[in-house]
């Protein structure tokens, strides 16, 4: 059996080498694209949501058609909705036990329209594996 480093070796140094390309230029891609994401104001938990969106999008420019990319990113689209349920849950719950601050309710909007927001997503994100075959 393989230990963990070996396994790391060989994934980063072969495979993942030959799809994504070095990992200084497959870095340096994802960081270039990053910029708006991380100099953004929204939720931290959010930003990273996206930003691993966004490390997918970088290898598929390289590798197009990479499918566990598009599941991936799939994945982490998904993951995005569930913390906006959560920070929809947390902003109904500080609203009901004290009068929320403009700056936390302009943030993510109101209620309905977040809600509305998370429910169309969320359907959206199940049908894409439908979408991918």
């Amino acid at each position: 059996m393989q230990g963990i480093l070996e396994e790391a070796l060989k994934l980063t140094t072969d495979d993942r080498q030959k799809v994504y390309s070095h990992p200084a230029e497959d870095f340096a891609r994802v960081v270039e694209m990053a910029g708006p994401i991380l100099r953004s104001s929204i939720d931290p938990r959010l930003k990273h949501a996206l930003y691993m969106i966004q490390v997918k999008i970088a290898r598929l420019l390289v590798t197009p058609n990479h499918r566990d990319s598009l599941v991936d990113i799939a994945g982490y689209a998904n993951t995005y909705a569930m913390v906006l349920e959560r920070i929809a849950g947390e902003l109904k719950s500080s609203q009901s036990e004290n009068d929320c601050s403009q700056s936390e309710h302009t943030k993510l909007g109101n209620d309905h329209t977040q809600n509305r927001y998370v429910h169309n997503f969320s359907e959206s994100i199940q049908n894409i594996p439908n979408q991918l075959g």
